[in-house]
């Protein structure tokens, strides 16, 4: 498997409504490593420079979680301790280069990843699947939200993906 899962920005099919207006302008692909010029590993202030846009505290905890989101909450950034983690979009209209989006049949994303997926079920809800292609090192990926078999989020992250809970648990 290649060095980094690369997922590029691009424009969406027209079966999907338009792109929202918090996708982020010319920042590029979202992989496993980041968003465009986002990288996992930034502090919350490079992160707020990068994004170029404004984003608002969504969370914030004692364990050292923040969590940054778009004005309209489509994409957000998760940081332990000031490091990004997780960057997670739900932006309908966002598509990949590859043709993978949210709001597409996950069927289209196991076929287009194949054998390469870990799936299963989401932690709390049978009916939420989660589909996870991981670096050969398994210390990157992007993980695939689903429900009713459509994809609802993409996150990009390192190990942080295995989350249940938030930072850490």
């Amino acid at each position: 498997m290649a060095a980094s899962v690369s997922v590029d920005w691009a424009q969406a099919p027209a079966t999907t409504s338009a792109p929202a207006a918090s996708a982020p302008q010319a920042t590029g692909a979202l992989s496993s490593r980041g968003l465009g010029a986002i990288r996992l590993g930034m502090s919350a202030r490079e992160v707020r420079t990068a994004f170029r846009s404004p984003l608002k505290v969504q969370e914030s905890g004692p364990d050292g979680c923040l969590t940054l989101a778009s004005s309209t909450g489509d994409i957000s950034f998760v940081l332990q301790d000031d490091k990004l983690r997780l960057i997670q979009v739900e932006a309908p209209g966002v598509a990949t280069r590859s043709g993978l989006a949210v709001g597409m049949a996950l069927e289209r994303v196991k076929q287009a990843l194949g054998s390469e997926l870990v799936i299963g079920p989401n932690f709390y809800d049978d009916s939420t699947t989660e589909a996870i292609v991981w670096e050969a090192d398994h210390g990157h990926g992007v993980r695939f939200t689903a429900r009713a078999g459509r994809v609802t989020a993409i996150t990009a992250g390192d190990q942080a993906l295995e989350w249940v809970e938030g930072c850490g648990v």
